[in-house]
């Protein structure tokens, strides 16, 4: 983790997960511990039910939560390679992540930072510590890491587990995705969400609440406006599973160190019906209309992706993920100088947000511009003669905003070329 000045701050890594330690986060927990408008369930079927969130009651058993105690999880998978991002980069970027590093080095790096402008979390669903050895039951010799989000909802469609380690104040602000089940192991998580048709004001979707307390210290200023009757709260305790149906909007905010895995159905983003985006405003109808430019383009419309996402810039100028897909479709249409020109944009887009920040965030700025250099640096050098000539530029901008940057990200490798002329 690095300050502004750059420098990495490394602390002694604690024996054990940590309880709420911001005075604003903890004054919450102790007010509102046992706060939840989501149905209640000893079971986890949700068939015939599924059409609402439930926090389902008794979902783990000691062996599992003994088995992700931080001395036994790094003792058993300290050493695999994890995922990892700022929390508003999974948003901004569509669920991406930045960098690659070991669990222990996670866990003593960046989990025990105290820079909550830099906080970052694992959401990953591409190392095997969900499926190590160690997790085998030698009484059943099955896993003890359950898989039962297919069978609760009856669906035949792939589900991908993702290990979920976050510090104090983590989160992520409202986003939508198919159906998923998280089980929480330590720690507390407050959820805020609403039904896919809800309609909700331009701060709910500010990018600066990615910062759980941020997020938090907005939502509870605004609880009681009659535009927020609609959203439910719940703080999910250890030992329980919440479960959200798809399309569902959500935000979340880590109450201590939390530790947790999720089951989600294959489909990824999935945004709101396209019908009810035409009751949406501002920010919220801009994050809509990006989500069903981004499935057009998925699906091959490249015609249809374009004019959704210029739509959706319509709404919100600085909507960046509407910019990646506008590009990725002018590309597709090999039209490179449309698309070297959306990546510029957007990076104004980030540059624009930055300034409008309430907190300071080099990293994720500068993270934010590595991955529009990717873009260029790659993809698009094949189709524009001056798009690497920007991505040299805009890799040393992020450099100059965090010189450590570059340092474990998983584009380093991709942007190689591009990232040794900027440095020359």
């Amino acid at each position: 983790m690095t300050n502004n000045a750059g420098r990495v701050q490394v602390r002694e890594s604690s024996t054990a997960w940590r309880e709420c330690a911001n005075a604003f986060g903890a004054k919450f927990l102790s007010e509102e511990r046992n706060r939840c408008a989501f149905e209640r369930s000893t079971t986890g079927t949700f068939a015939n039910e599924g059409r609402k969130p439930r926090l389902v009651e008794r979902a783990t058993t000691a062996t599992l939560r003994m088995a992700f105690e931080k001395d036994a999880l790094l003792r058993r998978s300290g050493e695999k390679m994890v995922q990892h991002a700022h929390p508003a980069y999974h948003v901004v970027a569509g669920g991406s992540v930045e960098r690659t590093v070991s669990l222990r080095e996670f866990t003593e790096r960046y989990l025990s930072a105290d820079d909550v402008a830099n906080v970052s979390f694992v959401f990953d669903s591409m190392s095997d510590v969900l499926n190590d050895r160690g997790l085998i039951s030698k009484t059943t010799g099955k896993s003890i890491v359950p898989r039962r989000l297919a069978r609760a909802v009856d669906a035949d469609r792939g589900v991908i587990p993702v290990l979920s380690i976050g510090g104090d104040g983590a989160g992520l602000s409202m986003h939508q995705h198919d159906a998923t089940l998280l089980t929480l192991l330590h720690g507390y998580k407050l959820w805020i969400v609403a039904s896919p048709e809800v309609v909700m004001p331009d701060f709910v979707f500010d990018s600066t609440h990615a910062y759980g307390y941020m997020l938090l210290e907005e939502m509870l200023k605004h609880r009681d406006d009659p535009s927020m009757r609609d959203v439910m709260w719940c703080v999910q305790p250890p030992n329980t599973a919440v479960y959200l149906p798809g399309h569902w909007w959500h935000a979340t905010v880590n109450l201590g160190e939390a530790v947790a895995f999720a089951e989600q159905l294959e489909g990824g983003f999935t945004p709101t019906p396209f019908g009810a985006a035409k009751q949406q405003k501002g920010r919220q109808r801009a994050l809509t209309l990006a989500g069903h430019s981004r499935d057009y383009m998925f699906k091959g419309d490249l015609s249809r992706a374009i004019d959704t996402a210029l739509e959706a810039l319509e709404a919100d100028p600085l909507q960046v993920m509407a910019f990646f897909t506008l590009t990725e479709s002018y590309a597709g249409k090999k039209d490179g100088v449309r698309a070297v020109k959306a990546m510029t944009d957007a990076a104004e887009a980030v540059r624009e947000l930055a300034r409008r920040a309430k907190t300071p965030a080099p990293e994720l700025y500068a993270d934010s511009l590595l991955r529009i250099a990717y873009t260029l640096c790659d993809p698009l050098s094949t189709l524009a003669s001056d798009a690497v000539k920007h991505g040299i530029a805009i890799i040393r901008e992020a450099l100059e905003a965090a010189p450590t940057s570059l340092e474990n990200n998983i584009l380093r490798e991709a942007l190689k070329k591009c990232a040794q002329s900027a440095d020359e």
